[in-house]
């Protein structure tokens, strides 16, 4: 019976361990390349999957003529970007239509482009804005809709710490 005791307490422990919950980075603002956020409350992160052919980066950013993030998953094609014009400060702006918008794009999940618009608006919130060792961190947020459905989807708890 001690054996069996013994069986039951490694396999709990071992799924404890192997359910680790799959969750949002940690808020952070020295470059450390991390995003995630949520999409109608299921959890988007980036994701590679590998391959020959594929050197698609799924995360980058940009400020060089305009501010840019573009998030990938490759396994489900979806997508989250933000646009805005340059930026040199930290702050508080809102996203809009373009080109200040936020945008996801649903992949093979449920096919559709969201956007924010004039109505469907959300906000991008600058922690860290170097311009001179190009690291950019922050949290957005934003709703967005479908132009030719109607649909709309929530983007929200996002956040990022990403070196250019």
């Amino acid at each position: 019976m001690n054996n069996f005791k013994c069986f039951i307490i490694v396999f709990v422990v071992f799924c404890i361990i192997s359910c680790k919950k799959d969750k949002l980075p940690r808020a952070s603002e020295k470059g450390a390349d991390t995003f995630g956020c949520k999409i109608d409350g299921v959890l988007f992160k980036p994701y590679y999957t590998g391959g020959l052919f594929n050197n698609v980066d799924v995360l980058s950013v940009g400020n060089r003529r305009g501010f840019g993030i573009h998030a990938q998953n490759q396994e489900t094609d979806e997508s989250v970007s933000i646009e805005f014009t340059r930026l040199t400060k930290t702050g508080t702006y809102k996203l809009r239509q373009y080109p200040y918008r936020g945008i996801y794009q649903a992949g093979y999940r449920s096919p559709g482009w969201y956007t924010t618009d004039s109505i469907n608006t959300g906000e991008l919130i600058i922690t860290r804005c170097d311009t001179i060792n190009k690291i950019y961190s922050g949290r957005f947020s934003f709703t967005g809709i479908d132009p030719n459905t109607g649909k709309i989807v929530k983007v929200t708890e996002g956040r990022f710490d990403l070196k250019e």
